[in-house]
């Protein structure tokens, strides 16, 4: 009995540690998600120039997947992927392209 008794308290221990452990870690996930509110704000600003990285690591992860697989009748997604891609990378050169004035009236 007394080893039952000694297993059971030894069991309750490490509930309320593990209990603790987690309130604790809980605490400190609150404490910071209210303090890097800057840091969030900063990576949510870097990632438009992060999305060129994430896209050609899709792509390389899908042709590898699908030369892995010996799938060739995939590769069509990684086609339209492709098309995609050059899409946005002609849009992200429109919006960046600089605004020329317009041109001068004549005499």
């Amino acid at each position: 009995m007394a080893a039952a008794d000694a297993t059971w308290h030894a069991e309750q221990l490490r509930l309320r540690r593990l209990l603790h452990e987690r309130r604790a870690a809980f605490r400190a996930a609150a404490r910071g998600l209210r303090q890097p509110l800057r840091a969030n704000l900063q990576a949510v600003r870097l990632l438009p120039r992060l999305l060129p990285e994430i896209g050609a690591a899709l792509l390389a992860v899908l042709l590898l997947h699908q030369l892995q697989q010996r799938r060739y009748r995939g590769l069509w997604l990684l086609s339209g992927a492709l098309d995609l891609w050059r899409l946005y990378r002609l849009l992200q050169a429109k919006r960046t392209a600089p605004v020329l004035p317009p041109p001068a009236a004549g005499p």
